[in-house]
This record gives structure tokens, sequence and C-alpha cells, in this order.
């Protein structure tokens, strides 16, 4: 009993600090809005892809995380984010993957938010995946009529 409550407590606590590396490399312990270069969007993708490996969603929101990534062009990262998450399904989750969806459907890449809807039915919802899939097929049959 003893070893398997030091294993929670380690757990816990790498848990615990990857969420302040990450809230961190993110900002988001202030808020104060920061100037992005290149060197914040490399550490903030370092970030990204941290809390995508260990998974830190009982002590950090999926949801922000995907949230910063799509503002800032990461979308990989988004999507790793959303892959960590969905195996701790949660609100936050669902908010973090049908945030995505939506973000692609806004920018009118029909075809990456079909396969992301596709990938994340479970936590991106029907309406989405029904919405992505249309489209998608929008865009496949306009392009054969063109042709």
């Amino acid at each position: 009993a003893k070893e398997y409550n030091l294993e929670k407590a380690k757990n816990a606590s790498l848990l615990s600090a990857t969420a302040a590396v990450v809230q961190t490399a993110l900002g988001l312990n202030d808020n104060r809005s920061k100037c992005l270069g290149t060197d914040a969007k490399d550490k903030i993708a370092a970030g990204l892809f941290l809390a995508s490996q260990i998974g830190p969603w009982t002590e950090l929101s999926p949801a922000s995380l995907v949230s910063v990534a799509i503002k800032l062009d990461l979308l990989h990262a988004a999507e790793l984010i959303c892959a960590s998450a969905q195996r701790c399904v949660t609100p936050e989750t669902d908010e973090a993957v049908q945030a995505f969806i939506v973000s692609a459907l806004h920018a009118q890449r029909n075809k990456h938010a079909d396969t992301l809807a596709t990938k994340f039915y479970d936590c991106g919802g029907k309406v989405h995946y029904a919405e992505a899939r249309l489209r998608h097929a929008y865009d496949e049959v306009s392009k054969i009529v063109r042709k």
C-alpha cells in the first residue's frame, strides 16, 4: 500500500510540475499580454508538446492550451493535446476538441475539420461531425464538377 501511495504522490507531483512549467512557458501565470516573437512561439510549442506527452489534465485545462495553439497556428500541437486529453474524458476535453474542430471549419479547412471530427468523434460531438463531413463532401463534389 505504501508503494502505491508513493507512486501516486510522485505522479501527482509530476503533473503539478508539468502544469507549472507549461503555464510559465505559455505566460498563463500573469495577466500581461506578451509580444510573441519566434523564441516565444518556440517556447510555447515546447510547452504544448510537454503537456501533450505528460497529460496534466487534472491540473491544467486542455481547452486553454488548444486555444493558445490555435491562435499561434500550432495545429499539430493542438491535435496532440486533444489526443492526449481524449484519454481523460472531461467537459474541458470536449471543449478543447470542439474548439479545434470549429477553428478548422471557420478557416475553411474542411478536409482537416472532417479528419478531426472523425478522429475525435466521442469528444467532438455529432453536430460538428455532420457539419465537417458535409462541408468536406461539398468541397470534393465541387472539385469534380469544376473538372
